[in-house]
């Protein structure tokens, strides 16, 4: 039995008409060049804007000796090992890699990790926020530890050369209805 394989298909109307289209329009949709003066602007802005992110990356390592760690009275504390500036001058981007440690003495619900960049003025431009969710729900034990990491926007604050970062913590109450396992059986 032989087997014919048709590569093309014959052109419908349909599919014709599309294409005839398709042939008229395609003009109209190329971008005309830029001119030589144009291309170098865009260049030398880029340029620009690739050194400072440059810079920023350089200061930001060089600011911090990490690993930090930072107590929070009840909730635990926080060991952040390390923040860098990511992702290229168009899509920067600060992550903070960090370790939550439950030292409260008590299990603990999900607690919620927080990122904030701010401004050479000390406002809060960025956030971003986790949640440390444990499998199954479960809290976290004394002493129980959470590795992770988390990313904020960095776009609008770092060609400032002043701005900051800086982590918070919230850690809510434990309810009658949240599981009491932890991860020590």
């Amino acid at each position: 039995m032989k087997h014919r394989y048709h590569l093309l298909r014959p052109l419908d109307a349909a599919s014709g008409l599309a294409a005839a289209i398709a042939t008229l329009l395609a003009p109209a949709c190329v971008a005309p060049p830029e001119s030589p003066v144009e291309l170098a602007q865009v260049e030398a802005r880029y340029e620009a804007n690739a050194r400072t992110y440059r810079a920023e990356q350089a200061r930001l390592s060089a600011s911090t000796e990490f690993p930090v760690a930072f107590p929070f009275d009840g909730e635990g504390t926080l060991i952040v090992h390390r923040v860098e500036l990511l992702g290229g001058p168009d899509r920067a981007y600060v992550r903070a890699r960090f370790t939550y440690l439950n030292s409260t003495g008590r299990p603990v619900p999900i607690p919620t990790v927080h990122l904030l960049l701010h401004d050479g003025g000390g406002e809060v431009v960025e956030t971003a926020s986790r949640k440390l969710v444990r499998p199954l729900g479960t809290t976290f034990a004394h002493d129980n530890a959470y590795t992770g990491w988390i990313d904020a926007d960095a776009r609008r604050v770092y060609r400032s050369r002043t701005w900051t970062w800086s982590v918070d913590l919230d850690v809510p109450l434990p309810s009658r209805d949240t599981p009491a396992l932890s991860s020590r059986g």
